[in-house]
């Protein structure tokens, strides 16, 4: 089983068909450890009025980081993921949501 394979019922990027749930959110590699993926924000993705919910762009930042490995075939987890927030997403708003490796450890 591919590193891919094994990540088909993401709630983030997993297929309308394999998860009715995810936001079926599809990254692709744009450069060697750099991969890209698209987003938009829906209502049915509020936490304060109007506001993209906090948990989901956590969500969109720990999937694009995950993908940066799995489309280089590496199966990993995620051990560690601290996030600051500097401006709100807003309802309506078209999300690029990119990861790029930077450097590796173990």
């Amino acid at each position: 089983m591919s590193a891919v394979d094994s990540h088909v019922m993401c709630a983030v990027c997993s297929t309308p068909e394999k998860n009715f749930y995810s936001l079926g959110v599809n990254f692709t590699a744009v450069a060697a450890g750099k991969t890209e993926g698209h987003f938009i924000v829906e209502p049915r993705h509020q936490g304060y009025l109007g506001l993209l919910h906090g948990g989901i762009a956590s969500s969109l930042l720990d999937a694009a980081m995950t993908h940066c490995l799995l489309l280089q075939e590496i199966p990993a987890l995620t051990a560690q993921l601290d996030v600051r927030f500097h401006h709100p997403i807003k309802v309506g708003d078209r999300l690029t949501v990119i990861g790029q490796c930077h450097d590796e450890r173990r």
